[in-house]
């Protein structure tokens, strides 16, 4: 819907209960939501998806797209060309096979009119120099949408308008976006006006709204949506009210979970907040798990104090933010299948498409575990566990370590990496983190054999301290 009245999705008012593309074309949606009559009136067509009228049965007619498809059946799309001829075929799927770029081409919204309901997988291609005075690639955009970089696009235009969508009813995922776009209002770095799921995805762009909601990634995450795993790092600003680091508005049933604002300002006269701009009033969205740059320039603060499960987000140092573990462990991101490190922008970036000026990737490649080798009955120490990279830097690990002894009657180890001597002997105490595996021989005596031996715990600590290198087990 474009410029659409009403905001809450529901089956009683004038904006209707919205439904999945599967639910659509499924029949019990017909019978049992609707309760149509399918014995005397209604037939349902396979080809079609969808009833019709028994009494004028409709021929159904294979659709002729112009384009070559892939093994998968996929459509390819070689050239701005091909990209156009989607608008006629909206429920099909299609996959970038070149880079496209739009210098000096005209750059139009697609389905202005008719909502796309297919897929389009970017096929970590990119969609280079959209520089358009109407909005977003995609108007409406009731289907999927993946694996697609909008690189230094230009976008300009009204209200509800995004760099990637306009209008999203459907899924955005792995995307992003570079750029700028300015806006009246409801305006986003990736997605203008969202009621459907942005996940895995982020943009770096400016966005400016002249009027009011301005988000990082979306200008408005409207009831029903659902926002994860994303993040924005541009500067945001309404130059009336309601700007936020990752979007700009939300309202009850909004979900926004496992984000980070990342951007250096994000400016309102009224209502600006590091991930949301503002929450209609009387309502509740639903927010968990997001975070800040805790120096990131806000003006005027809307909300003061920075929770997990506010509109500012609890706030994180700069060091903090250029740290992995950050968005492995705090975030939960997936950095084996979707995620990867980028060493020199410190920060994530997405592994089925580039920007095109990210180094090469950083792994995890070692683990080291290091404690004392030698401890009294009764007595204690605090393990330290550290993450080496392939980039040759190192990180001490504190969340998601995984500590075992191999006899925990003799020493036991903590969750914290706590080991306390419990009897004379001697065990393995290992430390797992992420696939790799480390581990070190440590002796355990009474206070008496010390004592007739002459052992100085603290001096053969500092001489001794040693840990066994690591064995790889993660076959990444």
């Amino acid at each position: 819907m474009d410029k659409e009245g009403e905001s809450i999705a529901a089956a009683d008012n004038k904006k209707g209960l919205g439904l999945s593309k599967q639910q659509v074309e499924d029949p019990n949606t017909y019978t049992d939501r609707l309760k149509w009559d399918f014995e005397s009136i209604w037939l349902w067509d396979d080809a079609l998806k969808r009833p019709v009228l028994s009494s004028h049965p409709e021929e159904a007619s294979e659709p002729v797209v112009p384009l070559e498809r892939n093994e998968a059946g996929y459509y390819k799309i070689k050239s701005i060309t091909d990209l156009n001829v989607m608008e006629n075929f909206p429920a099909e799927k299609y996959i970038l096979d070149n880079d496209l770029d739009y210098a000096g081409q005209p750059a139009e919204p697609l389905f202005k009119e008719v909502s796309f309901t297919g897929v389009l997988d970017g096929g970590g291609k990119k969609i280079v120099n959209f520089n358009s005075s109407s909005g977003g690639l995609f108007h409406l955009n009731a289907g999927v949408i993946i694996n697609i970089a909008m690189i230094d696009a230009s976008v300009t235009g009204g209200s509800r308008i995004g760099i990637l969508v306009n209008t999203n009813n459907g899924e955005v995922e792995n995307s992003l976006s570079t750029g700028s776009i300015t806006g009246s209002s409801t305006v986003g770095g990736l997605v203008g006006y969202s009621n459907g799921i942005v996940r895995n995805s982020y943009s770096t762009a400016d966005v400016t709204a002249q009027v009011s909601q301005a988000g990082g990634l979306i200008g408005i995450t409207n009831s029903g949506s659902l926002t994860e795993n994303v993040y924005a790092s541009g500067t945001v600003r309404a130059m009336t009210s309601n700007a936020g680091g990752v979007t700009g508005y939300g309202y009850n049933d909004t979900v926004v979970r496992n984000v980070i604002a990342l951007g250096p300002s994000v400016t309102a006269p009224t209502m600006a907040n590091r991930v949301m701009g503002r929450v209609l009033a009387g309502h509740t969205p639903t927010l968990e798990n997001n975070y800040a740059l805790d120096v990131m320039i806000v003006d005027r603060e809307g909300v003061a104090e920075g929770y997990l499960t506010t509109i500012k987000g609890l706030g994180l140092s700069e060091t903090e933010i250029e740290t992995p573990s950050t968005y492995t462990d705090r975030l939960g991101w997936d950095f084996n299948a979707i995620w990867r490190w980028d060493g020199i922008g410190k920060r994530p970036v997405l592994q089925s498409v580039s920007e095109g000026n990210e180094e090469e990737p950083v792994s995890l490649i070692g683990l080291e575990l290091e404690g004392l080798i030698t401890l009294a009955v009764g007595e204690s120490d605090q393990t330290v566990t550290t993450a080496v990279y392939s980039d040759g830097s190192r990180e001490k690990v504190e969340i998601n370590v995984i500590y075992t002894s191999s006899d925990p009657s003799i020493a036991e180890i903590s969750a914290s990496g706590v080991v306390t001597a419990k009897s004379e002997g001697t065990v393995l105490i290992t430390a797992e983190y992420d696939g790799l595996v480390s581990s070190y021989e440590l002796k355990t005596l009474t206070r008496k054999q010390i004592d007739m031996e002459g052992i100085n715990l603290g001096m053969d600590a500092e001489v001794t301290l040693q840990f066994t290198n690591y064995d790889v087990v993660n076959e990444n």
